[in-house]
């Protein structure tokens, strides 16, 4: 069995086509709900949600929060390395006539913006990969950051299929969670934290399921014909009258810091 592996430039290239093809698919999805979605009311508890505020979404997929953001900000900006993801955020914009909502390509690593934010914030997104890219977004806020990870996340059928690639285990997302807080406490920013879990039920078809398992192993690792071989039969034998059951339960950590290192 293979550790699971640290992603590199070659995995973040391939990730950018992984997500290319998928953007169709998120962008169906709705509009984060305003009133009570975790990260919106914990901006508003924050105090961070004003019409004086600009915002940066880092990793902003199809701009699900960036548009309904900028409902109540000056202006939002939002960068994601996949083309295609930016192309339906910049249609959910036009579409809600949003004018105040700026979206580029870009990794977040080389993302270098012309203005710094009242807002810096990551939400689930493989963008964050390092304490470096935590820096990255404490440098572009001039007030606060706030970050949305998994602590844990389970999934039989992603699990299955790591398995039969021959995978030992999935990311040490309670690793990459220590590691940011160290740095963040380390540098005098005392992060608040809080906890949520979630658990979303959805069955796929047989082809979808096995395609979407291997798209979140590639995310990390180049797969040989084998790897794919095995993981598509382990899939099989999950499913039921053609079905696969994709349910996800996982436990979420929201990591929110003053850039301004006020307390």
């Amino acid at each position: 069995h293979q550790s699971w592996p640290a992603r590199t430039s070659q995995d973040e290239d391939q990730s950018s086509g992984i997500w290319d093809r998928e953007a169709r698919q998120w962008a169906q999805k709705p509009d984060a709900d305003s009133e009570n979605d975790p990260l919106i009311v914990l901006m508003r508890q924050k105090g961070a949600l004003a019409p004086e505020h600009s915002f940066l979404d880092v990793g902003c997929g199809p701009g699900r929060y960036s548009v309904v953001l900028a409902r109540e900000a000056k202006f939002v900006v939002g960068c994601d390395s996949s083309a295609e993801m930016i192309r339906a955020a910049r249609q959910r914009a036009l579409t809600e006539g949003r004018r105040n909502v700026r979206f580029e390509v870009s990794s977040w690593k080389s993302f270098c913006p012309r203005e710094v934010f009242d807002v810096v914030f990551a939400h689930r997104t493989g963008a964050i990969d390092s304490v470096e890219d935590i820096e990255h977004m404490t440098r572009l806020s001039r007030r606060w950051c706030f970050y949305t990870v998994f602590l844990r996340r389970e999934n039989k059928a992603v699990a299955a299929v790591r398995k039969a690639a021959g995978f030992a285990g999935g990311p040490r997302y309670d690793q990459h969670v220590c590691r940011v807080l160290s740095h963040l406490i380390e540098k005098g920013f005392f992060p608040h934290i809080s906890y949520r879990s979630e658990v979303r039920s959805k069955l796929m078809p047989i082809e979808q399921a096995t395609q979407w398992c291997l798209n979140r192993l590639r995310l990390r690792a180049q797969l040989s014909l084998q790897q794919q071989e095995q993981a598509a039969s382990a899939v099989s034998l999950l499913a039921r009258d053609g079905m696969v059951d994709m349910t996800q339960q996982a436990l979420l950590v929201d990591i929110d810091w003053r850039a301004d290192k006020e307390l």
